[in-house]
């Protein structure tokens, strides 16, 4: 993945509050119009729910309990994680998000202390939702308002011109992306 492709990636993901994988990028986002598929998925699950954090932080509530062996194990987005796990379920827990929930916290190994984005509860649950849904809101789901989002965006990562920035233009080969 070269530098445009990680700062296209990095400008919608701040721009939509979502994540995008290097495994999605480079499985399924090969295209302008794969590319507003998927935001517009992550835009619809979060316009179903009401509340887009609730799923989230109870499956991560009930992985704490499981891990800490307290079926009453109290939580709140507030705490934090350290207040909750012993030092000896930490890295095990970094594991296990990877795997449950499919999050790529930074390496455990090199942290003295707990990166942003993951020292509390609340924190983990916001990326857990991210890579599920749009967490910012947006006035429409429509496949040419999200082409229109996702547009001048690309238009300044890549920069090309507007009328290069079509649905079955594809990164590489047709905007030059490396």
């Amino acid at each position: 993945m070269g530098l445009d492709s990680v700062e296209l990636i990095m400008d919608v993901e701040d721009h939509f509050g979502i994540t995008i994988t290097e495994e999605e990028w480079e499985s399924s986002l090969s295209t302008v119009g794969s590319l507003v598929e998927r935001c517009r998925q992550r835009i619809l699950v979060s316009e179903t729910r009401q509340n887009i954090y609730l799923p989230y932080f109870f499956a991560l509530r009930d992985t704490l309990r499981e891990m800490t062996l307290n079926r009453l194990l109290r939580v709140r987005p507030s705490t934090p994680i350290v207040n909750v796990l012993p030092s000896s379920l930490q890295h095990q827990f970094w594991d296990q998000l990877s795997e449950q929930f499919h999050l790529d916290p930074p390496s455990f190994r090199f942290w003295s202390k707990q990166p942003i984005g993951f020292k509390t509860v609340g924190d983990i649950t916001r990326q857990i939702a991210k890579r599920h849904l749009a967490i910012k809101p947006f006035a429409s789901s429509e496949y040419t308002a999200v082409l229109n989002e996702l547009r001048p965006i690309i238009m300044n990562a890549l920069n090309v011109k507007e009328d290069e920035v079509v649905p079955t233009a594809r990164f590489v080969e047709d905007l030059g992306m490396s």
